[in-house]
């Protein structure tokens, strides 16, 4: 059977001080998950590529197509196989999904200058260790912790 993408995640940074978190864009596959990281350069290329569809075009096209980067890099992941993406960025990283022991989710305990909730900490016991990340908002750190828990159950 070969590895299919089940969904991608925009918006995780993984945890890697206790100030410090790398962006990654997180890609759930049937048998691993695979942690992109949203380098400066794929950033600007997928806001080049979108502004490009929009030149000539008024400043409502233009914002739009920027608010559309991530729909845009999650199109882009969801073309690439599994392999291509590991190799994309030498921060890429996989961990196979029967590696999965638990998955905690703690909850954002304050807000922001918008009143939305700040990110939510999502914690993945392994067999390899423990991994932290951040959901960039409310919305993306529900989203993925509920993708997980899927996938442990689906495995088990």
């Amino acid at each position: 059977m070969s590895e299919t993408i089940e969904d991608v995640m925009p918006h995780m940074r993984h945890k890697t001080g206790l100030f410090k978190a790398k962006p990654y864009h997180l890609i759930l596959t049937n048998e691993r998950l695979i942690f992109a990281q949203a380098t400066k350069a794929i950033r600007k290329q997928a806001e080049q590529a979108l502004l490009d569809e929009v030149k000539g075009q008024g400043f409502k096209a233009r914002l739009g197509a920027v608010m559309r980067q991530h729909q845009f890099l999650s199109d882009l992941y969801l073309a690439l196989t599994p392999e291509e993406i590991l190799a994309q960025t030498p921060g890429n990283f996989a961990i196979p999904r029967n590696n999965l022991l638990k998955i905690k989710q703690q909850l954002g305990a304050t807000y922001d200058q918008n009143w939305q909730q700040n990110p939510k900490k999502i914690t993945l016991h392994t067999t390899q260790g423990k991994y932290v990340f951040l959901g960039g908002h409310t919305h993306d750190g529900d989203r993925a912790y509920h993708a997980l828990k899927r996938a442990i159950k689906a495995d088990k």
